[in-house]
């Protein structure tokens, strides 16, 4: 599965924001812009990420920047978004007309795998210093100050490299990031089906046998899916479908 991690800045702090700033942050990518986004941007949000109009005059809107090519190519290779409270920024970027379903969130992920070692408070800054991220990555550089995105960025992707490892030692013999979607999207692990040609098969075995089996699954699910099987089902072949 591919990954990457996104934060975004915004002209409001409710739902109805544009974005001002963006950052990606991969493995070997990391990159921010400036978004104009035409539309009036709260003083409390210039607060928080020192983001004035004047800054943003004459930087393009969302559709004409090279960052949204960037998420395109991003988004149509079906790679997977990593977040913190990721909900608000799918929500952001569908204001832009950029629908997502396949995301992680990671605050999500922390509160159920980080319970075993007494987290007191999941907001990303706190789990900097908490988890000892920047001294983990001492290699690594952060860039501007907090609540600018590239920084966020670079300390989610931090946070995520921490999450993957954490779910390793609980989960040995799992796929980490199948983990990571499942607590994001409330999916019970439908381990195996319980009905018709592979009858108590895993989906992943199924996944190795019969990929094609899997795709019209799928097709007859959206089209005529049983309430009960619905959200689980769906979602699981979601996962293996697009890998």
């Amino acid at each position: 599965m591919k990954i990457f991690c996104l934060d975004t800045e915004t002209s409001a702090g409710s739902r109805d924001g544009r974005i001002v700033q963006v950052a990606i942050v991969d493995e070997n990518f990391r990159w921010e812009w400036l978004i104009n986004p035409d539309s009036y941007i709260e003083p409390g949000c210039i607060n928080v990420h020192k983001i004035t109009p004047e800054m943003v005059a004459d930087k393009p809107l969302f559709k004409d920047s090279q960052w949204y090519r960037e998420l395109k190519k991003r988004v149509d290779n079906w790679e997977f978004l990593i977040a913190h409270h990721a909900p608000f920024d799918i929500w952001i970027l569908s204001n832009e007309w950029v629908h997502l379903s396949n995301y992680i969130c990671t605050c999500k992920v922390a509160r159920k795998i980080l319970k075993v070692h007494w987290v007191p408070r999941f907001w990303l800054q706190f789990l900097k210093d908490y988890l000892k991220l920047e001294e983990r990555n001492s290699g690594d550089i952060l860039t501007w100050y907090a609540h600018s995105a590239l920084y966020d960025t670079i300390v989610l992707y931090w946070l995520y490299k921490y999450l993957y490892a954490e779910i390793l030692l609980q989960y040995p013999g799992q796929d980490p990031h199948e983990i990571m979607y499942n607590i994001t999207h409330d999916v019970a692990p439908a381990k195996r089906l319980t009905f018709w040609k592979y009858k108590w098969k895993s989906i992943k075995e199924i996944s190795n046998l019969d990929s094609w089996y899997l795709k019209w699954l799928y097709d007859s699910e959206m089209k005529n899916p049983e309430p009960k099987r619905k959200g689980s089902l769906i979602k699981w072949l979601e996962i293996y479908l697009n890998n």
